[in-house]
């Protein structure tokens, strides 16, 4: 063991399609309210109630960060939900994998688009991203992890696999 640690934490921006399904919760609920005013009388407020508890319930799992920790040549993926809920989400070992590089770089591009390649996305969907990619095997699949190191996590990874980590 090396004793090396670093840790990168990346804030995901909100996606569109969770706007989208926050509206509609909104929408709903102020539609079961005006609804249930006119149709049912004074406890028509119970259905909106019943849909802005949901909404309240639901809205924290679209806030989602990650955190990378590369500890003595391995990197946790932790997915960070409202938060409060922190789960790893998968654990890389440098030894084991095929390739570091940018999504970018030319050695990247048989991973890109590859058939069978399950591609799992830890970055902030922001479009300036510089984005990273780590292709390795599990089993028999291939996959490809996408994530934003810092330039101090390169270095680390760069010092436990030469051959593998590329900055280009």
């Amino acid at each position: 063991m090396d004793g090396q640690y670093c840790e990168t934490y990346v804030k995901r921006g909100v996606l569109k399609k969770h706007k989208v399904i926050k509206a509609l919760i909104w929408l709903a609920a102020l539609v079961a309210f005006v609804a249930g005013w006119l149709l049912i009388g004074p406890y028509g407020f119970i259905p909106c109630v019943v849909i802005v508890l949901i909404g309240v319930f639901v809205s924290p799992s679209f806030n989602v960060d990650y955190e990378y920790v590369y500890v003595d040549g391995q990197i946790d993926f932790d997915k960070i939900t409202g938060g409060e809920k922190r789960k790893t989400m998968l654990r890389v070992d440098l030894d084991g994998i095929e390739i570091m590089a940018p999504l970018s770089s030319h050695r990247m591009d048989q991973y890109k688009n590859a058939q069978g390649l399950t591609k799992h996305d830890f970055s902030s969907q922001k479009p300036d991203a510089v984005l990273y990619g780590i292709a390795y095997n599990e089993g028999d699949k291939r996959n490809l992890a996408i994530f934003e190191p810092s330039e101090e996590m390169l270095a680390l990874a760069s010092r436990k696999a030469p051959r593998k980590v590329f900055k280009d």
